[in-house]
């Protein structure tokens, strides 16, 4: 019984088994934050917290060097759904709080912006989509659609 069962059977399955093997994979979407920092002195930045009305817990300080970037966050296998707001993904995680601080070289606060901040602020705004660069691509042969996104610190912002 067994054996008929796979000549009929078996052949069907391993059939199909074979066929999904070889589907080409999905595409896989790929999110990547970066800061650069474009002004002519090293910084340092770390996000902040409120743990309760007095008290903020905050991250350890980045080195920044002028003219460089960082990378916040590369994050696979993100759903490439059109309901889904792709830059959100910077607030997923616990890298980016709710207060990004700019210190210089010698630690002292130069720049602050809030997550929260007012709707009527006019200024570069660090958790507002629109004040970063976005680019998307795919590079030829590659199942990964890379979308990253880029806030570069000018000494402007810094005033």
């Amino acid at each position: 019984m067994g054996s008929k069962f796979f000549s009929k059977f078996g052949l069907y399955i391993l059939a199909i088994i074979c066929m999904a093997a070889s589907c080409d994979p999905e595409e896989t979407v790929v999110l990547r934050y970066y800061v650069k920092n474009n002004t002519n002195d090293t910084i340092q930045m770390a996000f902040s917290y409120p743990l309760n009305t007095n008290t903020y817990i905050q991250s350890k300080k980045l080195l920044l060097v002028n003219k460089d970037s960082i990378i916040l966050i590369n994050m696979g296998s993100a759903s490439e759904d059109n309901n889904v707001n792709l830059f959100e993904g910077l607030f997923n995680w616990n890298v980016v709080d709710d207060t990004l601080s700019i210190f210089d070289k010698d630690s002292v606060l130069i720049k602050q912006w809030i997550r929260f901040f007012p709707t009527n602020e006019t200024g570069k705004q660090f958790f507002r989509e629109r004040d970063w660069s976005y680019r998307t691509y795919q590079n030829n042969g590659e199942k990964y659609i890379y979308h990253e996104w880029t806030f570069e610190i000018t000494d402007n912002d810094l005033q």
